[in-house]
């Protein structure tokens, strides 16, 4: 058993098995393992050749498309960075054309506003002229007109007085007549239309000075209102129970006055270029003091007349007219109160 245990144990161990081995058999494996262990120390050629195989055409193809796009890739890259710089130069080249061109329009904005002022103010300086010329050409059209009306208006004034029966006493304190003719002519060119007149006799103090018609009138009538209230005043005051007469009858003589200076020239007449009408003064009698008397008065005539010409638009005309009678017969113009418009 131990015979044959030992036996089992020589097959299943090669080195026991060895031991028993004929020298023959073991020179042969002896040689094999030799060859074994020269197999196993030379490096596999064939392992190699085949991990280490050549690519075939595809892959060289498509290695060589890779390394076209590659090569494409980078030519697209570089080509794109030229199209980059170029744009970034044309960017800032249109940056640069832009600030110029901004430049140049508010260069041109400006100039533009300062001609735009420079024709402002020639603007205002041609309206200016054309204002003042025309003021200039409308006052001379004015004036122009103002002349030819000038010269064509109506002009109604007084000529030569005639004093009819004129006397004085031989001492010259007393001077009557019994009228005076006053001659009104108009020696215009048109006719004078709305015309009228007023005329006032009165006496005073040769050593006063008398105005014209309207002055003498105004004072005149302030004194005459005066005397006439305080004459009314005393007479009534010395006659009570006739005063409501006393009233009436001053005021009766307040309107014949009135009345009579309205008569002695009616109103609105027309008075045609070249004629000559008359109107006269009634007769009176005044008490003119002689030559060897202290006071001695003057005897006048103070007159207006007032007409308006043909032209629309022109205001009223007036004349004013004074005649004194110091010496002699006749009365002359005054030095003063004789006026025409």
């Amino acid at each position: 058993m131990d015979n044959k245990d030992h036996c089992d144990k020589s097959e299943e161990d090669p080195k026991s098995k060895a031991l028993y081995q004929s020298p023959l058999e073991f020179a042969v494996n002896e040689a094999e393992i030799s060859q074994t262990s020269e197999y196993k120390t030379e490096p596999d050629k064939t392992n190699t050749n085949e991990s280490v195989r050549k690519p075939n055409w595809i892959e060289k193809v498509s290695l060589f498309i890779n390394i076209c796009i590659v090569i494409i890739g980078v030519f697209a890259l570089c080509i794109y960075n030229g199209q980059l710089t170029v744009m970034r130069g044309t960017l800032d080249e249109m940056k640069r054309s832009g600030e110029q061109s901004t430049e140049q329009v508010w260069r041109a904005i400006d100039n533009i506003n300062w001609e735009a002022r420079s024709m402002d103010g020639s603007v205002k300086q041609a309206q200016e002229a054309m204002s003042k010329s025309e003021a200039q050409a409308k006052t001379a059209f004015d004036a122009s007109i103002a002349a030819a009306q000038l010269d064509q208006r109506a002009w109604v004034g007084v000529i030569d007085t005639r004093t009819i029966g004129g006397e004085q006493t031989p001492d010259r304190k007393m001077f009557s007549f019994e009228g005076v003719q006053i001659p009104i002519r108009n020696s215009g060119k048109t006719p004078a239309i709305n015309l009228s007149a007023v005329i006032l006799l009165t006496s005073a103090d040769s050593r006063e000075k008398i105005g014209d018609y309207d002055s003498f009138t105004t004072e005149y009538r302030r004194r005459r209102e005066e005397f006439s209230e305080r004459s009314v005043s005393e007479m009534i005051q010395h006659n009570p129970q006739a005063a409501e007469a006393i009233r009436a009858r001053d005021k009766e003589m307040k309107a014949t006055e009135a009345q009579r200076a309205n008569d002695l020239f009616p109103a609105r007449q027309v008075l045609a270029p070249g004629v000559t009408i008359t109107h006269g003064v009634s007769g009176a009698k005044y008490q003119t003091g002689g030559i060897t008397d202290i006071v001695r008065f003057t005897v006048y005539i103070l007159g207006k007349i007032t007409y308006n010409d043909i032209f629309n638009g022109t205001p009223k005309h007036t004349t004013k007219f004074c005649l004194m009678r110091e010496f002699g017969m006749q009365f002359v113009p005054c030095l003063t109160g004789n006026s025409m418009d």
